[in-house]
């Protein structure tokens, strides 16, 4: 069970996915070449209404059949099977895209991650610098979060290849599939030249290698423990644990990892939610995504607990039917359809000789 923060209209959100909320964070600021932008998934326009007729078309009139053609109809032939008509590319293609109006009111992430112009190095993302909707989202309630989505096929942006052995464009060894969600509890501070100061994040890596590009829906949680601490991209090994209730910003990054990535990219976000504590199921390691994780509080409730409160609740039952049994006259019983129930003179037998014993 989870509580969605932000998602499509209509999906009791929080709050519904706006493009203005989020700003570029991207590694132009440091004089680099890669790009980002957020788009609304706008909904399948409706159908052209059916051209009014101004008449109604008579019917056409039966001909009279010959004999040989009423035989021939009636009787049985072994009819050709149908053919199948090949489908061209347009056609497997919209069989396979996700409809629009399904995923209206999403948000779609994509760009371009360049790593020739820093040298191996490249980012982009698109940051929410507001702490996160409604109340505080705390680790004691809260056990992490939940991403859904859809992996998609980006959009051909060409770009020049710096050298002829370079494989994919934007100079990395593979293709964008993996993408970082980022946690920072301080509210980011820019420099006298306007770009933004380093501090430490919080950074959950998201690998959707094994999602389809062509819409392949993902379903991904994680525990606040799977958010590392880094500065600048490397770990931090005595970083405090990560506070949510502090959150002051969260992004989206496609990140070249020194190489390892680049090109162009596309990500659909469908809904961001915060997991409550109450399920707690097992967690699973990041190489495990593809199949959802659950998290978790830290105490696990025994089944004494659940049969005692299921014991609490059949005793309570039990009280009142045996009160009305006891108390209720036989003519209001046999009124409302009662006529058959056991003789009361064991509850009024043991009640007298309760009143007898403290009277001696």
């Amino acid at each position: 069970m989870s509580v969605l923060l932000f998602g499509q209209p209509g999906s009791n959100a929080r709050r519904e996915w706006t493009v203005s909320d989020f700003v570029n964070v991207d590694d132009t600021v440091r004089g680099g070449s890669s790009s980002s932008e957020m788009e609304i998934v706008k909904g399948d326009p409706p159908p052209p209404p059916a051209p009014a007729s101004s008449s109604v078309p008579e019917p056409p009139k039966k001909e009279d059949k010959k004999f040989s053609e009423i035989l021939a109809e009636r009787t049985p032939s072994s009819p050709e099977p149908p053919k199948k008509k090949d489908k061209n590319f347009s056609e497997i293609l919209a069989e396979r895209t996700p409809s629009s109006q399904q995923d209206a009111g999403s948000i779609d992430f994509s760009g371009f991650l360049d790593t020739t112009t820093l040298g191996g190095a490249g980012f982009a993302s698109q940051a929410y610098s507001h702490p996160l909707p409604g109340d505080p989202i705390t680790v004691d309630r809260f056990a992490g979060l939940r991403l859904t989505g859809r992996r998609l096929q980006a959009a051909n942006q060409a770009r020049s290849f710096s050298s002829r052995s370079e494989k994919y464009p934007g100079g990395g060894q593979g293709p964008v599939t993996s993408f970082i969600l980022n946690l920072k509890t301080e509210t980011p501070k820019k420099r006298p030249d306007g770009r933004r100061e380093s501090q430490l994040t919080y950074e959950w890596e998201i690998d959707l290698a094994s999602y389809a590009a062509d819409g392949g829906a993902f379903d991904v949680e994680a525990a606040w423990n799977d958010f590392k601490p880094t500065y600048r991209g490397r770990p931090v090994e005595d970083a405090p644990k990560l506070d949510s209730s502090k959150v002051k910003e969260w992004s989206i990054m496609a990140r070249s990892d020194f190489g390892k990535q680049s090109g162009p990219f596309a990500v659909r976000l469908i809904g961001l939610s915060a997991v409550l504590s109450i399920h707690k199921r097992d967690l699973m390691g990041s190489e495990k995504l593809s199949a959802p994780s659950y998290v978790f509080a830290t105490e696990d409730t025994s089944s004494g607990e659940y049969y005692g409160f299921a014991l609490f609740i059949f005793a309570t039952v039990a009280f009142f039917i045996w009160i009305i049994w006891a108390l209720t006259p036989d003519s209001i019983l046999q009124k409302i359809g009662i006529d058959w129930y056991p003789n009361r003179y064991v509850s009024h037998q043991s009640g007298d000789s309760i009143i007898s014993k403290e009277k001696h």
